[in-house]
């Protein structure tokens, strides 16, 4: 008999980690109590999360979307109303890094009341690093999804962080 952690379900809503006691391919909960207790735990880890952060490393974008300060706007105004998040104050779309053509590119900033979204764009590589942190729990599978058709990728590194 070993003692590891499992992930039990809930309603099919949350992950849990529990201490588990596996027997062959069987996980008998050490607390017998799995409808209080694991409700108990989940509402105390939802109180300890501060955010949520989807982070994208995109590669072969469309660079006639990346180069344009544009459509980089039109990018952040449809994800807004894609993930229901309010936008406070304007996009902010430098350009720059024009020393190396490696660094030359927009960046972007986009507040929004329960964070910010932002991005680092390389003509260079044709890559794209966007962030999106947020307070408020949105669908980041919705987010990612949109956001590597937007920009035309091919190849993506996606992580998801709660924090």
């Amino acid at each position: 008999m070993t003692t590891q952690k499992c992930l039990v379900s809930e309603e099919n809503t949350s992950l849990t980690p529990v201490l588990c006691v596996t027997r062959s391919s069987t996980c008998v909960l050490e607390n017998r109590a799995l409808s209080n207790g694991l409700k108990r735990r989940t509402e105390e880890m939802e109180k300890k999360v501060f955010g949520y952060e989807l982070v994208m490393d995109l590669s072969d974008c469309d660079l006639s979307v990346m180069s344009s300060k544009k459509k980089l706007a039109e990018y952040v105004n449809k994800l807004c109303k894609l993930i229901k998040m309010k936008k406070y104050g304007k996009v902010q779309l430098p350009y720059f890094g024009l020393e190396k053509p490696q660094t030359k590119g927009y960046s972007l900033l986009q507040f929004i009341e329960t964070s910010s979204i932002t991005g680092h764009f390389s003509e260079y590589w044709r890559k794209s690093y966007i962030n999106i942190f947020s307070c408020k729990p949105y669908n980041h599978r919705l987010a990612a999804n949109f956001t590597k058709e937007f920009f035309g990728s091919k190849h993506a590194k996606i992580r998801f962080l709660v924090r």
